[in-house]
Formats: C-alpha cells, sequence, structure tokens
C-alpha cells in the first residue's frame, strides 16, 4: 500500500509541475486553492509543513461532493475542531505519515459516514476508549507504523462494520481478545510488534490460532515473541510453547487477605450464628405458648345425646350437672319414702 501512494504521489508531482492544481481522475494539488471546480469526488494534497490545520483552510462549497481526501506526508501537528466540515460527503480519509497524535470525530461534520480511515505512520501512543467511537460505518482502519502500545479495552467496541485492521509496526507487547469485543473478528495484522509472551498473553495466543484458522491474520509470520530472551522468535499464536504453570497468588494478596479479608469473613460468620440462635429462641418460645382452643355448639337430639364434637371442659361441666340433678333427684324419693314409712307406721300403731 506504501508503495502504491507513493507512486500515485509520484505521478501527481509530475503532472502538477506547471500547475497548482491538475483535475483528471484524482484532483491533484501541490497547494491548498481557496476555490475549487464542482463536482470533485477524490482531492489528494502534495502539500508539505502544513503544521497545524484549522477550521478556516477548507472552505469551499464545491467540496461537499468529494467522498475521498488525502492528506499525506504534508507535516501535519495538529487538526482543529471543524477542519475538514466542508466535506460533507467524506467516506474516505487518509493523513498517512504525518505527526499526528490522535484522531477525533469533531475533525468532521458526519463522521459516521467514514468507512475507510488511514492514520498510518503518525505518532499515535494509545488507543482510548472514545477515539474511535463516533466513527460506527467505519469498515477499515490502517495504524501501522505508530508508536502504539496500548488499546483501552471496549476503544473498537462500536466498530461494528469493522473488516479489516492495521496494526503493525507498533509498540505492543500485550493485547487481550477483550479488545475486540463486540466484533465479528476483521482480517488483521499485528506483525512487527513487541510481543511479551509471558503467560499474560496465552489467552491472546490462543485468539490468534483462531484467526488463522479462519485465514483472518495476514502477517502471521511476523507475530512473533521479542521477549523473554528464551521465547524470542517464537510464533506468538504457537501456544503450546509458553509452558504456563497454574497462577498463584502473590504474598502481597495474601497478606491482604489476612490483614482484611480474613477478619472480615469471621465478622460476618459471627453475625450469621446471632441470627441464627435468635430464631432458634423464637421457635421454642413459639412451640411452648399455649393456644386457647375454640368452642364448637353441641346440638341434642330428642332423647338428650349430643350430636357433634363437645369440649373437654364443657363435658365436665355438664357432666357434674347431671350427676348433681340426679343426687337431688335421689334424695327427694327418699325424703318421700321414709315419709310414707312413718305415716305407715302411725296407722299401724
Amino acid at each position: 500500500m506504501k508503495l502504491m501512494f507513493e507512486l500515485v504521489l509520484i505521478c501527481g508531482l509530475m503532472r502538477i509541475s506547471r500547475f497548482q492544481c491538475v483535475h483528471e481522475k484524482e484532483y491533484f494539488c501541490s497547494s491548498i486553492p481557496t476555490d475549487f471546480p464542482e463536482g470533485l469526488t477524490s482531492v489528494i494534497f502534495v502539500v508539505t509543513k502544513i503544521g497545524v490545520l484549522n477550521s478556516t483552510v477548507f472552505n469551499s462549497p464545491s467540496l461537499k461532493s468529494v467522498t475521498s481526501l488525502a492528506l499525506a506526508n504534508s507535516g501535519i501537528t495538529k487538526i482543529e475542531p471543524g477542519a475538514f466540515y466542508a466535506f460533507q460527503s467524506l467516506t474516505k480519509l487518509s493523513l498517512y505519515q504525518n505527526n499526528l497524535t490522535t484522531t477525533m470525530a469533531s475533525w468532521l461534520s458526519k463522521p459516521e459516514r467514514l468507512e475507510n480511515l488511514t492514520l498510518s505512520q503518525n505518532i499515535i501512543q494509545g488507543i482510548g476508549p472514545s477515539m474511535l467511537s463516533h466513527f460506527s460505518n467505519l469498515t477499515t482502519l490502517h495504524l501501522a507504523n505508530n508508536r502504539i502500545n496500548m488499546i483501552a479495552v471496549g476503544s473498537l467496541k462500536h466498530l461494528s462494520k469493522l473488516t479489516y485492521i492495521d496494526l503493525s509496526g507498533n509498540n505492543l507487547s500485550t493485547l487481550t481478545r477483550n479488545v475486540f469485543i463486540g466484533l465479528r473478528p476483521p482480517r488483521m495484522k499485528l506483525g512487527d510488534n513487541p510481543w511479551n509472551c509471558s503467560c499474560e498473553l496465552q489467552d491472546f495466543g490462543f485468539f490468534l490460532q483462531e484467526l488463522m484458522n479462519a485465514s483472518l491474520l495476514e502477517d502471521a509470520s511476523s507475530v512473533t515473541c521479542q521477549s523473554p530472551a528464551g521465547m524470542k522468535g517464537v510464533s506468538v499464536w504457537n501456544i503450546s510453547d509458553f509452558n504456563c504453570s497454574p497462577e498463584l497468588p502473590s504474598p502481597f494478596l495474601t497478606s491482604v487477605f489476612h490483614k482484611v479479608g480474613l477478619p472480615l469473613v469471621l465478622m460476618c460468620l459471627a453475625f450469621l450464628s446471632f441470627l441464627l440462635l435468635l430464631l432458634l429462641l423464637w421457635v421454642v418460645k413459639r412451640d411452648k405458648k399455649q393456644v386457647q382452643p375454640g368452642r364448637e355448639a353441641t346440638v341434642e337430639d330428642g332423647d338428650g345425646e349430643q350430636k357433634g364434637p363437645m369440649n373437654a371442659m364443657t363435658k365436665k361441666i355438664r357432666n357434674n350437672r347431671l350427676y348433681e340433678e340426679k343426687q337431688r333427684s335421689y334424695s327427694r324419693v327418699a325424703s318421700v319414702q321414709r315419709g310414707r314409712f312413718g305415716l305407715k307406721s302411725a296407722l299401724g300403731a
């Protein structure tokens, strides 16, 4: 890609040696004019030492039809918000070989339209969570030959349409598969990075093997370990060579657990024991409590027999009353009989 782009630039320079801009298939310019012809779709600027690109450089209404813009090897150190607002139809942006440290959605009026972004050979050191979040339609991302040593987890999750990413020639020593979470695995270039093949990289090695099996890792032979010394030159995806043993807790974590974790566990156990004791006491107290049984009415038939259940206390009282009535009846009968016996005795005398 680099060679092809340089050939295009050479051809463009030859064509515009006598003119400021030449319009053939692309619109080549050796400087940035104030006016542009209507109907442009592709513009390539061959300009050096731009420095800061502010929002006043591109103001022509004729740029609204441009879909492809290239500002390569232009000495750009910073791009201010709104610098590319005039390019309302832009789908391809190349900022190859400049001195940029980041990319920002605020450069563009419609960042969600962008499909192809080239930032190779700049001085970007890391990719943060919000750096690419607004480029939701991006399919191709070139970040080769920067100084990238860190890619935050989730920084690519909004690029659901991404099919190709070039991260070769950076300073990546470790990476996790979680960086690519939410994406269908795109075609990748990850070679010529100083990979540190410690056990922390083992899971990423499995991920690379999956990419290879799907023919998605384009420069597999260049994805090799830089350290440790005994692993130098070994392919990162050759996971059988990691020889990782199960990890043991570090002395620091063990010390923290004994000082903080263990007392907390013991306090929780004591609290649970106290709650269980309270529950046990409540159950015992409930079982000892006597509940007054309810009374149920009884019905007697014509013979005085009781129908239905009767409370034991009620039965006892009723039986006592019957017994007393019988005793009184017996007493009356006995008195009558004694009276009759006395009367007979008196008459006989």
